[in-house]
């Protein structure tokens, strides 16, 4: 009999150690291959950085607006590793006080008047094949402070120009035309 509790004793405290361990061991596991990964530092990011610039390029050609819109902050971002580079990022956006084209928008201040500073919280998937010298926008959706207005707009780039085509407001205005890449 004393023997039978030693044993249940013993096969307890070896499953509570398994356990603990499990789940200790939980969080040091690594991540599932090809799975999206969160980039920790995205200011400090090259590759990001110009995939969110081609996404921008891609929202500035697109947007009939006057002015052009630039980065207030990552919201987040990942990467994931595909045939190329998945770039997947939340942003917030806002309208500056430069006309289009403005050459170097990193230099624009953003309107600060309130009817003027319009700021949207932008979706943007970006795929960079460097081996192919391609980029392209997969996917784009913004939406602005208010809920109501929201775009998408996809680009596919390479050496030679960019296709654009997309959806605006309701979904019912399309349009395809070629133009080429800003340098």
């Amino acid at each position: 009999m004393a023997a039978d509790r030693v044993s249940v004793l013993v096969l307890l405290v070896a499953a509570l150690l398994c356990f603990a361990g499990a789940v200790r061991g939980a969080g040091l596991r690594p991540r599932m291959v090809g799975a999206p990964q969160p980039i920790e530092n995205p200011e400090n990011d090259e590759g990001l950085e110009r995939a969110l610039q081609f996404a921008m390029t891609a929202y500035n050609r697109a947007s009939n607006d006057m002015y052009s819109s630039r980065v207030v902050r990552v919201i987040s971002a990942q990467r994931q590793i595909v045939a190329g580079v998945k770039y997947i990022m939340e942003v917030e956006i806002a309208r500056t006080t430069c006309t289009k084209p403005a050459t170097d928008i990193q230099h624009c201040a953003f309107h600060e008047e309130p009817q003027m500073a319009k700021h949207t919280i932008c979706n943007f998937v970006v795929l960079n094949v460097p081996w192919r010298n391609q980029v392209e926008l997969l996917e784009s959706k913004c939406q602005t402070e208010n809920g109501l207005q929201w775009r998408e707009i996809y680009l596919k780039a390479s050496q030679g120009g960019a296709e654009e085509y997309g959806k605006h407001g309701d979904g019912e205005t399309h349009w395809s035309r070629e133009c080429q890449e800003e340098g």
